[in-house]
């Protein structure tokens, strides 16, 4: 255990949460592009072992492993070619823009950084995913105990990171989670605020871009079944660029 300087006692993963943990990373610059999503998929082999790790200080991809270290997941590839349509560009030129941009990565003219809203990576969303291992780990006996903890204690410090470099906007892929993603960014009185813009897509879908005082939060549907081809990536892109120009925060 660690003691802060006010004489509180930090747990090793309330260390480990309350940093870059649970992020891709990439470059956080004034005015860049955010990414977030809800958490990690899949499952860490050992939790104990994984929050004594040494902390991760962005960036963590380096431009030459792109590929291997970020493009290779399904999720991130969408992400890219989502990315790519906001920045002007055809969707099929996704993967050469990936690589111009450094997308996430430590290029010096890059300037996106994707996090996640909560450090543990999951499966899926169930309760009943959430094992003893988890809770000799965290010292949370349910899921929805930690993810209180990290509302409470690590979405403060994303509102700081946000503060600091004012990112021109965020963008943040799961609309069940759209009041989490504007306590993160925006606090708690965004909360229960109209959006600045919504659309909805051909789908039934809705994209939704909150303003604030220091950064602009768009909020779509989560990059999986709901968006599960290119035809609708580029409509919600196309969307977002159009909906951040009309609040004069262009891409």
């Amino acid at each position: 255990m660690i003691t802060n300087a006010n004489g509180t006692t930090q747990t090793s993963f309330e260390r480990w949460a309350l940093s870059y943990s649970g992020m891709d990373g990439g470059t956080l610059r004034a005015g860049g592009h955010w990414l977030c999503g809800i958490e990690f998929g899949g499952k860490y082999d050992d939790l104990k072992k994984q929050i004594t790790q040494p902390q991760l200080v962005p960036p963590f991809v380096k431009a030459n492993c792109i590929w291997d270290d970020f493009l290779k997941y399904q999720y991130n590839q969408k992400l890219a070619k989502l990315y790519a349509v906001i920045c002007g560009k055809d969707l099929s030129d996704w993967l050469n823009h990936s690589g111009s941009v450094g997308l996430c990565t430590d290029l010096p003219n890059a300037n996106t950084f994707k996090l996640n809203l909560y450090p543990i990576a999951c499966q899926n969303e169930s309760e009943e995913l959430w094992t003893r291992q988890d809770f000799e780990a965290t010292k949370f006996p349910t899921k929805a105990a930690y993810k209180a903890w990290c509302q409470t204690h690590r979405f403060p410090q994303f509102r700081q990171l946000v503060s600091t470099y004012r990112p021109a906007f965020v963008l943040c892929t799961g609309s069940s989670y759209r009041k989490e993603f504007l306590l993160a960014f925006g606090g708690p009185e965004l909360v229960f605020s109209q959006s600045n813009s919504a659309r909805l897509l051909s789908d039934g879908q809705k994209v939704e871009v909150y303003v604030t005082d220091d950064t602009t939060i768009v909020v779509i549907p989560f990059l999986g079944r709901p968006l599960n081809s290119d035809k609708i990536l580029a409509e919600v892109g196309t969307a977002i660029r159009e909906m951040l120009s009309e609040v004069g925060k262009a891409a």
